[in-house]
């Protein structure tokens, strides 16, 4: 007999699927399937190819950061046992709202304290938001410079970066952080996992913490750098001010998860951002896709690999 919650889960798995296709569906017929036909056979596939390579660098900078910080609760854990996870974490990441399901990826680290884990999991997660949040205030700037008033959009983006600039010191000091939790921990001190959570930010030194989110800065550039590339093999596209609108188009997919694998709203962002410097819809709707593709697909479907050979997933479905 299936469980009300995995009704549930399919239920909204359903739904972000729907919203993914009718999302493609309008995309697709305001461009016609034609112009994206013939976008593909006029494309410079060397781009591409240069993209798909920087798929082990993107993959390497995730796996580096992970690798330190399953090493902090559970230092005898192997780099299979480690790489595994990391990808399976990927594939649940894939079927939920803001990659949330990325979080899974503690349960898959076998006799580890998961609370620790998810405690650091979401430093990690925090680390690579803000590098992307910093991006894309940087990227939607020159935006703002051509569609908003200037005592509009400055005040905005000053208070953004000042709330940027406290928050980045707030997490190189997990400590601290946790000293701040503890504060309040009369709301919550019988609930023992929450109180792993929390002791989580005590394991994690500053040193470790610049670390990270070097490690995550660099994930960020590479996956930009890939978005490029990839549209670039469509279209000429400036270097400079399609990076920018680039990490626009990412800062607003981010914003708005709520299709399966960002499928047509990170479509949408790119055609508007890239429209802005006269890059044609079809460039900008197969640049995105084919990054779907490399980026997210491909290592979804390695990690699904590994939740098959895995007992306890297979029990959920």
């Amino acid at each position: 007999m299936v469980s009300k919650y995995t009704r549930h889960k399919r239920l909204f798995i359903l739904v972000k699927v729907i919203i993914a296709a009718v999302t493609m569906a309008m995309l697709i017929r305001r461009i016609s399937a034609r112009e994206l036909k013939e976008a593909l056979l006029q494309a410079e596939w060397q781009w591409i190819l240069y993209a798909l390579l920087l798929l082990t660098l993107n993959l390497l900078f995730q796996y580096k950061r992970w690798e330190i910080l399953v090493h902090l609760a559970q230092p005898d854990a192997t780099r299979r046992r480690i790489f595994s996870s990391l990808l399976s974490g990927v594939t649940l990441g894939f079927i939920t709202p803001g990659r949330i399901g990325e979080f899974g990826r503690a349960f898959f680290i076998r006799e580890g304290q998961w609370p620790l884990l998810l405690g650091l999991t979401a430093l990690d997660k925090f680390y690579a938001l803000l590098v992307l949040y910093l991006f894309g205030l940087l990227g939607i700037l020159p935006f703002l410079q051509r569609h908003v008033e200037l005592l509009v959009w400055m005040p905005l983006i000053i208070t953004a970066m000042i709330f940027f600039v406290l928050l980045y010191l707030l997490l190189i000091h997990p400590p601290f952080l946790a000293g701040v939790l503890r504060r309040y921990e009369k709301h919550w001190h019988k609930r023992k996992k929450l109180r792993l959570l929390v002791s989580s930010l005590d394991m994690l030194p500053s040193r470790v913490a610049m670390k990270l989110s070097l490690l995550a800065l660099g994930q960020v550039c590479t996956y930009t750098v890939q978005f490029y590339l990839l549209v670039r093999a469509f279209a000429v596209v400036p270097l400079l001010q399609g990076l920018q609108a680039l990490a626009a188009a990412l800062w607003v997919k981010t914003l708005l998860p709520i299709s399966i694998g960002d499928l047509g709203i990170r479509e949408s962002a790119a055609i508007y951002f890239l429209g802005e410097l006269g890059v044609p819809p079809a460039a900008a709707f197969n640049g995105s896709m084919l990054l779907f593709f490399i980026n997210v697909l491909l290592p979804a479907v390695a990690g699904f690999i590994f939740l098959m050979r895995d007992g306890t997933f297979r029990k959920q479905l």
